[in-house]
């Protein structure tokens, strides 16, 4: 039995994205190993009931003390020495890094995830660190027992551009893909506009963006709704200080419902959904949710957004950081309702077409077997 080994960030996040790819492996006949770093006892739970083991890490998820990310590193390299998987799958920048580093020495077959290329290159984030990373990535692409899944475009030049990485080795997936079933379709309620925005609480996310363009429409259509809803994230340079999510729910336009957990639900409530990120992102999971969901989307002209929203057929694209044009594009969904039955109608088909999480189940499986077919001496 080939065992394979997981290697995230979060719990919270593999329980959200990664969790059914985990289980089909498991039930594909692999040993599925999980580490992450320390967690709620109710994540554990749930990983635990569905017959998973896993590893806890010494690692933060943003953190830059060099002192801190040396024990993050031989805290990974202790559990791959101890667990000796045949395949790696690495998920997110810090265990691409690292377990990147591992691998390449241990000759162990990897896949590396890329879910976007983070805060660290943006074009005004520290060239130092940048320049670090470059490095990394020029080791580790040089890798020939990896597979490399991306989520856009984009973050494939990019990749390619830090080493000598053949398209042969890329894969390009939707993100984790949507389950259509959970996530299923419904009409949006027109009479009443409901604007939600789902995310993490980071400015780069566009959180304050989204809250001045409601307030623009407000003032012209009382109505309308206007729902925040994510987790503060304390540990992330980018986090929206709890004060100022505090105070929106002292006003009258934005509410913040803070970490809400059953998203179907909520995208039932909402008539469109926002997205107005300048994150690097891979490809934002809420846009295949909201999709899937039947629901149009307002997003920004950046990879991995543009990859997952055609303009004017599932929703509507603006520039980054512009919430007079944001509030434009909320207006039209206002004065014109029949587009969010239209354009949700378009969305839905487009998930089933291309963000199945069968699909990419499906991928991940072949990747897979491919790697397990690699002699780590070969």
């Amino acid at each position: 039995m080939k065992k394979l080994l997981i290697v995230v960030n979060s719990a919270k996040f593999f329980i959200s994205h990664r969790l059914v790819l985990a289980e089909n492996a498991l039930s594909e006949g692999y040993k599925v190993q999980i580490a992450f770093p320390e967690t709620e006892e109710e994540n554990l739970s749930i990983i635990r009931s569905k017959n998973l083991n896993y590893r806890i890490l010494q690692m933060t998820r943003s953190g830059r003390n060099i002192f801190k990310e040396f024990l993050s590193f031989f805290s990974l390299l202790s559990v791959i020495l101890k667990e000796k998987p045949d395949i790696l799958h690495l998920v997110t920048i810090k265990p691409v890094l690292y377990g990147g580093l591992i691998a390449k020495f241990l000759k162990i077959p990897t896949i590396f995830a890329i879910s976007g290329m983070g805060h660290l290159y943006k074009k005004e984030e520290n060239n130092i660190l940048r320049i670090a990373s470059n490095f990394i990535y020029k080791i580790i692409l040089s890798n020939k027992k990896i597979r490399v899944i991306i989520q856009n475009k984009r973050d494939k030049e990019v990749l390619k551009s830090l080493g000598t990485l053949q398209d042969s080795k890329i894969t390009l997936l939707p993100g984790s893909g949507v389950d259509l079933k959970e996530f299923s379709q419904s009409t949006p309620d027109t009479k009443v506009v409901t604007f939600l925005m789902p995310c993490r609480m980071l400015w780069d996310k566009g959180v304050r963006e989204f809250v001045e363009a409601s307030k623009e429409i407000k003032k012209q259509h009382p109505t309308a709704n206007f729902i925040l809803a994510g987790p503060y994230d304390p540990e992330n340079p980018a986090r929206v200080p709890i004060e100022y999510l505090d105070s929106l729910n002292q006003g009258s336009t934005v509410k913040w419902l803070g970490d809400f957990t059953d998203m179907p639900k909520l995208y039932k409530e909402a008539s469109v959904v926002v997205v107005p990120t300048f994150y690097n992102e891979g490809l934002p999971k809420v846009i295949l949710e909201a999709s899937a969901s039947a629901r149009p989307i307002i997003t920004t002209n950046i990879p991995g957004c543009v990859d997952s929203v055609d303009d004017k057929i599932t929703g509507l694209i603006v520039p980054i950081k512009d919430p007079s044009s944001l509030s434009k594009a909320m207006e039209e969904f206002i004065h014109q309702k029949q587009k969010i039955i239209e354009m949700g109608k378009s969305a839905r088909i487009k998930a089933q077409k291309e963000f199945d999480i069968n699909l990419v189940s499906s991928a991940h499986m072949s990747l897979y077997n491919t790697l397990s077919n690699i002699s780590k001496d070969g």
